[in-house]
This record gives C-alpha cells, sequence and structure tokens, in this order.
C-alpha cells in the first residue's frame, strides 16, 4: 500500500473512511465482502446492489469476560463515479468489542490489497466520524 491505513482515533466516534477505487462498483464491493468475510463478518442478504451490510459477534471474548456477546457491524455502499467507484464504508456500532478497531483496519487493507493485485488503482480517504452533525 502506499498510503498508511492507520486505526482510527477513539475521539472518531461511528468511523467512516471512502475509498476511490479505479473499478466498477460491483468489483470495489466484492473486494470489501471477501476481505469481510475473511475477518469472520457474516454478509446480509442485499436489498440494493450498490449496498453491503456485514455483522460479526465476537463470542469468545465475551463469554470469557461474562459479558453479553457485541455484534460489530459494518456498512458499506459504492457509488459510481467518472473515475471508477467511491466506497464508503460505516461502521456505526457503539462498542467495536475487542480487538474490532484492527480488525477494520485489517478488513480494510485486505481490500485495498486485491483491488491493487487485480491492478485497480485505490486511493485512501482519512477516518472521519460517521455522526450526524448538530445543528
Amino acid at each position: 500500500m502506499t498510503e498508511p491505513l492507520s486505526q482510527w482515533s477513539i475521539t472518531v466516534p461511528r468511523p467512516t473512511i471512502v475509498l476511490e477505487a479505479g473499478c466498477p462498483p460491483q468489483t470495489a464491493l466484492g473486494a470489501l465482502a471477501e476481505a469481510l468475510t475473511g475477518q469472520g463478518f457474516r454478509l446480509k442478504p442485499a436489498t440494493e446492489p450498490l449496498h453491503l451490510e456485514a455483522t460479526r459477534i465476537g463470542w469468545l471474548w465475551e463469554l470469557l469476560s461474562t459479558t453479553l456477546p457485541e455484534r460489530g457491524v459494518v456498512v458499506a455502499d459504492a457509488t459510481a463515479t467518472p473515475t471508477g467507484t467511491s466506497l464508503r464504508v460505516h461502521h456505526p456500532s457503539r462498542n467495536y468489542g475487542w480487538g474490532g478497531r484492527r480488525r477494520a483496519v485489517r478488513t480494510l487493507e485486505e481490500t485495498v490489497r486485491r483491488l491493487r493485485a487485480a491492478g485497480v488503482p485505490v486511493s485512501i480517504g482519512p477516518w472521519q466520524s460517521g455522526l450526524a452533525p448538530r445543528h
């Protein structure tokens, strides 16, 4: 990867990141879907062709710590652009569970790796808060 992909800061609630990829939206979503399943996420059935939702429950850590399992959620939307695709990846959960922040970074690194291995140029935006601005 040419740009570093850092963990989001703990001060960024419900983080969102945008990847710009020089490929069709379905290709970008496919790379993300493969990376998510590789990290133990389950894909929800798609209701829209350019939308993806996945969940992961971290049972082991929660059972060992005697707390109820937290569900990690990833929501992604792909938008066609003149140069390819804008892929917005959002983590709307409040509690990311043990290792959730690192897992999110690994998932995105794998997505970028898969796309670049296929010859797709990818640029990575900064982590931003996914909360709606207050008025």
